[in-house]
């Protein structure tokens, strides 16, 4: 869940209709009682988990981060950040991690998302778990300085 300069609400929820994922994002406008869809995604075959949210209110941006993974293979996961630019509604994907060896046996999972608001750095910064094949795990936090396009460790 996040909000906006605006005074608006905004939550992210996922569903499995029994052959893709889907996950929608709804809006509680500023003194609204009801909410409403806002923007919506599907994918065939793998489901949509773990969402984050957060703010950039110098650009008016709304950055979700989330795990997505293959239903038939859950420990096959793909780390992904959208950016929703509140002003005209457009967005753009950006694929954080894919499976490190190629198996399935170490994978990424439940990311995290933080905007750092300032004049001269709007940096968006993603952290989540790299889980190894012997159990153990690793937290990696990347940083994006270009508005959530790229990411790097």
């Amino acid at each position: 869940m996040a909000t906006d300069k605006y005074g608006n609400i905004y939550v992210a929820y996922d569903y499995w209709d029994g052959s893709s994922g889907h996950m929608i994002i709804k809006k509680l406008g500023y003194k609204q009682s009801s909410w409403v869809f806002y923007k919506g995604w599907y994918s065939s075959g793998w489901a949509f988990t773990s969402r984050k949210m957060a703010y950039d209110a110098y650009n008016n941006y709304l950055y979700i981060a989330y795990d997505l993974y293959d239903y038939s293979n859950p420990t096959y996961r793909v780390i992904r950040i959208k950016k929703i630019n509140l002003n005209d509604g457009s967005y753009n994907t950006t694929t954080i991690e894919t499976d490190p060896d190629g198996t399935g046996g170490e994978y990424y999972r439940w990311p995290s998302v933080a905007c750092d608001y300032g004049y001269q750095n709007n940096w968006a910064y993603v952290t989540y778990e790299y889980v190894k094949t012997n159990g153990e795990v690793e937290l990696i936090i990347a940083r994006s300085n270009d508005y959530g396009a790229s990411f790097s460790l």
